[in-house]
């Protein structure tokens, strides 16, 4: 059965891989990748996508740019589609041509088999529907603070072992950890609003889930 406690805890957001629950700062759970994804995808008219092409041997400080499409409007970028191959630690950049990066749409890395570890930018407010599914060796990243919303299936069986939320985080939504074999233990934000009731289903070994006491 799982654990269900209540406890008082300061939490930074860490999705990890290890046998041993993590905490502290999430930039130190993974390493600065060799490759960086712009998302953004904020309300209102966006241009069309940019569609880009990947270019190993471009070193400019934007050289990562090239590994993805994207569109954006005044108020931030949105990363379309992660086009990079051989990389097993991504990170994502904040900004992108003057602009926030504020959001990670629908299927962007969708069935990576490579990818092990991913740096979240602090803009980043939005994970998008089905956005990790299948990267089954996903098994680290950071939870910004600025990120309030991940939507339905999108780290479904992926392979994070330990996993815990920033205190601003409200919303699990429908099969967001679905299939998830190797998830042990979540760590809730005491601010925690809604839990779908599919949200852990298929986690076999999920032993504990603990709800920070919220504090006045």
């Amino acid at each position: 059965g799982v654990i269900i406690l209540c406890v008082s805890l300061a939490l930074s957001g860490v999705f990890s891989g290890s046998k041993n629950n993590s905490t502290g700062d999430a930039s130190k759970t993974t390493d600065s990748g060799n490759t960086t994804a712009d998302s953004g995808g904020a309300d209102g008219d966006s241009s069309d996508t940019d569609k880009v092409t990947l270019d190993e041997n471009n070193d400019s400080k934007y050289a990562d740019e090239y590994l993805y499409s994207y569109n954006y409007d005044k108020t931030g970028v949105s990363l379309d589609k992660y086009f990079g191959t051989g990389h097993k630690k991504v990170e994502i950049p904040a900004v992108v041509d003057g602009l926030p990066v504020v959001s990670i749409n629908e299927k962007c890395f969708e069935d990576n088999k490579e990818i092990e570890s991913l740096v979240l930018p602090e803009t980043l407010q939005v994970i998008h529907y089905r956005a990790f599914y299948g990267c089954e060796n996903l098994k680290s990243m950071n939870i910004p603070a600025s990120l309030t919303k991940i939507l339905g299936w999108a780290f479904a069986h992926t392979g994070f072992v330990n996993v815990s939320f920033p205190e601003t985080f409200m919303v699990l939504d429908y099969g967001m950890f679905y299939g998830c074999s190797s998830l042990e233990t979540v760590t809730l934000s005491s601010a925690i609003d809604y839990l779908d009731e599919n949200t852990f289903r298929g986690c076999d070994n999920l032993k504990k889930v603990v709800i920070p006491c919220a504090t006045v």
